[in-house]
């Protein structure tokens, strides 16, 4: 028989392991039978299985604590927002708006008062109608695509307009979507159902490239979908529509990573081309990961949870007897090497690409801070401290 100091030995043992299972199932990296990583062609290729969902949002391992709103819901007039269409943020946490609903251009100091506003309606210089997409080149200037993706201008981070410049002087149309190693990267017509990307350098006004990504979609010609792309160190991430993969390209379009969940695309319903082919509808979207300060990623995602045949419901939707669509949501949390460590997920989130309490996705600023937009209960801007276990 045992000793009583051996019993008290294997009882300390037995205590000891328990309490490394239970830190180990806490561990923030997903264990490895959920995970497998695979080389091919000089590409890395994460598939995450596991399906975890964080059901008490309060005690899930990621945070997000509101520091600061940008907008103003009465007055000034100068600073109410109606339609946000991008949001920059500079290295003084300065941050930048394209409000396309009132054409203008504002910026707000870090404690959200406004610094300046500027523009209006109409097609001249300095002038907005129908502006979509904004980046910055992480110096002083601001390029915002305006006059419904058929030009590009450029602003001073002063407030100050510099220069207009039309596409069709380089034979382009498209949306700027990213700005990456120099270059202005326009998401533009979709060509043998392939996603065209045109880089741009706004040193010279000059088209530098095309490449094409295959996003998953059988898009036809003439159509084209604004991909979210997000800018991270030399090259950028993309995300996808009806498949749940997330890519990380270099410059000239080469996919280095690609982060999948393939369990999840059950839930993700593809596009679909009206019958008559004149117009292209999406439902569901896998949003471009937001990177961390910590180089964590979240992505989030929508999807209708109440349409199972897309085709169908696009052609209800003309009449005005539709049944309203319900959009579900989630943000998912991963490591740095794109291990999923979890999901907080809404089954109405009240809105596409809408996250309940957050708000819509934009940016990150100085200090890994998230930046977000909402129109509720007014339209504005959201700052984010993002905290994770």
């Amino acid at each position: 028989m045992p000793s009583a100091s051996q019993k008290w030995f294997f009882t300390l043992l037995s205590i000891f392991l328990l309490a490394s299972t239970h830190l180990w199932s806490g561990c923030s990296d997903a264990p490895s039978n959920e995970v497998t990583i695979e080389e091919r062609d000089g590409v890395t290729y994460v598939t995450n299985t596991g399906t975890r969902v964080w059901d008490d949002h309060d005690a899930a391992p990621i945070q997000f604590t509101l520091e600061q709103s940008f907008g103003a819901e009465n007055e000034p007039e100068e600073a109410m927002l109606a339609t946000v269409r991008g949001i920059v943020v500079d290295a003084d946490g300065i941050v930048y708006v394209l409000d396309e609903g009132n054409n203008r251009l504002i910026a707000f100091n870090p404690d959200g008062s406004l610094l300046w506003s500027v523009g209006r309606a109409g097609e001249g210089p300095g002038e907005f109608n129908g502006a979509f997409g904004m980046v910055s080149d992480g110096d002083s200037t601001i390029y915002i695509s305006n006059q419904r993706s058929t030009r590009i201008d450029a602003w001073s981070t002063d407030g100050t307009f510099i220069e207009s410049v039309n596409l069709s002087e380089m034979e382009l149309m498209g949306t700027i979507a990213s700005y990456v190693d120099g270059m202005l990267v326009l998401s533009g017509w979709a060509q043998g159902g392939l996603q065209r990307f045109h880089f741009v350098d706004p040193t010279r006004w000059t088209h530098e490239r095309t490449v094409d990504i295959d996003i998953g979609l059988e898009l036809h010609d003439r159509f084209y979908v604004n991909v979210e792309t997000f800018p991270y160190e030399d090259g950028f991430w993309l995300g996808h529509i009806d498949t749940y993969q997330i890519g990380y390209y270099t410059p000239d379009g080469t996919l280095q990573k690609r982060i999948e969940r393939p369990v999840f695309n059950d839930d993700l319903v593809g596009g679909v081309m009206a019958r008559d082919e004149r117009s292209w509808t999406i439902y569901s979207n896998v949003s471009a990961p937001r990177v961390l300060s910590d180089g964590s990623l979240i992505v989030t995602s929508s999807w209708p949870a109440n349409v199972s045949n897309p085709v169908q419901h696009f052609e209800q939707s003309r009449s005005p007897d539709a049944p309203e669509t319900i959009w579900a949501s989630a943000l998912d949390l991963f490591t740095p090497e794109g291990h999923f460590r979890g999901r907080l997920q809404w089954e109405d989130s009240g809105g596409r690409s809408s996250i309940p309490g957050l708000g819509r996705l934009h940016t990150t600023g100085p200090n890994g801070a998230l930046y977000t937009s909402t129109t509720s209960p007014f339209p504005h801007v959201r700052r984010y401290a993002v905290t994770i276990e």
